[in-house]
Formats: C-alpha cells, structure tokens, sequence
C-alpha cells in the first residue's frame, strides 16, 4: 500500500466500479489520486524493493531448511506470505546462469588462447621445413570417393557430375546441383548438410579448437533454456511416479519441480562459488565443507519427496533412486538435442 492521498470520490479509475475502501474490490487499484509527487515515487519504490525482499529471504529460509515445506503450503492455499514459485524461479536462475557463464567464460577463452598458441606454434614450424613441389602432387578431390557419370544434354553436350566432390565454396556446389536432372540432384536435408559442411571448412578448416570453443559459447547460451523444458518433463516423472496420489495434479508435481529447481540452483551456486574460492586461497578446509553441501543435496531431494508426498522412508528412497536414473536419461536426451541445435546455429 502507498502512502499517497486517498481520493474523496468512489468510483475506481481503473474499471468504474464503486470503491468500498481503500482499495477496488473488482480490479485491485488502489484508490488514490492520481498525481504523485517525486518523493511518493521514491518511497513507492523503496516500499517495493524492501517488500521483495523480505519475502524472498523469508522464502529462501524455508526453501533450504525445510525442503518440501513451501509446496505443501502452496498446495493448501497459504501463498501471500512467500514469494511466487514462477517469480522465484525466473529470479533465481537468471542469477544462477549468469554466474555460471561468467565462470565458465574465462575457462573457454582460456582453451581458446592455449590453441592459438599452438597453431601459431604449428604454423611456423609448418614455415621452417620446405617442400619439394616436384615430388608432390595435388589432389583436388582429396580421398573422398568420386562417382563420375555422363549424359548427354538435350543439345548433344555431354555433362559430367562429380559425386562426393569437395566443394569450394556454397555457390560451387548449388551451380553444379543445378545442372543434374531432377533425379540426381541432393534432397533437402542433404543440401542443407552438405552446406554446413561446406561452410565449416572454409571458416574453420582443420581448426577443431575454435570450432570446439564457438560451439562452447553457443550452447552456454542454450544452457539455461534446456532446464527450463527439462523442468515440466521433471514434473511428468513424478507423476508417473506417484500416479496412484489421485489428490495430487500435474500442476502440484511443477510447483514442486519449480521449488526443488529453485533450492538445487541456490546450492549449486554455493558449490561452485566455495570451489573457486578453494582453487584461489588453497583452503583445504572448504573441500569438506563442498562434500557437506553435495550430500545434503542427495538428502534435500529425499527430505522434499518425503514431506511433500508423505511416503515411508523406503518407498521415498526407492522412487528417489528411480526418479534420478529417469532424470538423468532425460538430461543425456535434452543435452544431446540442445547440443545439435548449438552446432547448427553456428
């Protein structure tokens, strides 16, 4: 609520609607006038940044120490006093991922230097040593197989074709595409491969490294869209898990999925961050300390899944191992796939 002046009419400027109170029963608005001065907006802003966050550290709290707690909660209807899940999840893993690509960066730049030094390195040497060109011979078609054929053209002029030729460039290999019957000529999805392919080896050449390092970069990028789809397929797990729990809806399992997301992001972060802390101060201490927060991960998910579904230890260790392998599989797939779509936006 602001601090501004209350409005002495009662019709709502934002719908119409007769105000009974403060604020609008149909639409929400709050009933004030209209004309602020720089200084409401100021304590209007200082009210929303001091409001967030205390609800979100007051979500936090409970989002760590008491897994499985904030779904249950949402599930009965008790959600004004906690963050929003979706909000969480945008903020959190935005916070997450751009931590990771900036630690990750430097270590592909890194890898990438390291190259250009060995090619540079390569490249001299490949200067020192001379070669006889009387002894050599060029291949133009390297040790590809070429299937060459004939025919004749409707004016009498034989046409060669050349299957398997390393093409120079894209516009090499389209002009000559044109030139074969429609029977001979590549199919859509060989084109679109073979044009790749082509355009590889003129950018990059023998150069894997920095073919290795733009790819990288690439699917850095991807990294965070592929948990968020890996997120609703997470939730389709559990409810092939506990599809016997007839009170219990697709929904229930995503916001569950979203809160154990969001916890898994914070302790990663954790992880990742006591690990370079480790590598720059030489703290021996903090390598325990890294293999106190990976076990309590392991015991975050069973904790969670056991309060959250209210299963006997057993069974929650049981669907805790089967939802891991499943998750895992999952993950292999969607990083494969995001992979893929890396290597062909390049």
């Amino acid at each position: 609520m602001s601090h501004s002046k209350e409005r002495k009419e009662r019709n709502c400027l934002n719908c119409g609607t007769d105000v009974q109170g403060r604020f609008c029963h149909i639409c929400g608005q709050e009933n004030i006038e209209p004309k602020e001065t720089f200084w409401n907006l100021i304590t209007h802003l200082i009210y929303d940044i001091t409001h967030f966050d205390g609800k979100f550290f007051n979500t936090v709290k409970y989002l760590l120490l008491k897994p499985g707690f904030l779904s249950k909660e949402y599930n009965r209807g008790r959600r004004v006093s906690y963050l929003n899940p979706i909000k969480m999840y945008v903020f959190i893993s935005a916070f997450f991922f751009l931590f990771l690509i900036s630690v990750i960066n430097p270590i592909i730049n890194r890898a990438e230097e390291l190259n250009a030094i060995m090619r540079a390195d390569t490249t001299q040497k490949d200067k020192d040593v001379k070669i006889d060109s009387t002894h050599k011979q060029q291949n133009p078609v390297s040790n590809d197989i070429v299937w060459n054929t004939s025919r004749k053209s409707n004016n009498g002029v034989n046409i060669h074709y050349n299957y398997g030729q390393n093409y120079k460039s894209i516009k090499e290999y389209d002009s000559l595409q044109k030139l074969l019957p429609k029977d001979k000529k590549d199919g859509w999805l060989k084109r679109k491969r073979t044009a790749k392919s082509i355009r590889f080896k003129t950018e990059y050449g023998n150069d894997i490294g920095r073919l290795v390092h733009d790819l990288g970069e690439k699917f850095l990028h991807y990294f965070p869209q592929m948990f968020f789809v890996s997120l609703p397929l997470f939730a389709l797990l559990l409810m092939l898990l506990y599809k016997k729990r007839k009170d219990i809806f697709f929904v229930n399992h995503a916001i569950f999925s979203v809160h154990l997301y969001c916890a898994v992001f914070i302790l990663m972060f954790l992880l990742i961050g006591l690990s370079k802390m480790d590598t720059i101060a030489y703290l021996g201490w903090l390598t325990y300390v890294e293999w106190i927060l990976d076990l309590y991960v392991i015991w975050y998910l069973y904790k969670s899944l056991k309060c959250f579904y209210e299963q006997k230890a057993f069974k929650t260790i049981v669907k805790m191992i089967l939802l891991m392998l499943m998750q895992t599989f999952v993950m292999l797939i969607l990083f494969v796939l995001f992979l893929a779509i890396s290597f062909y936006s390049i």
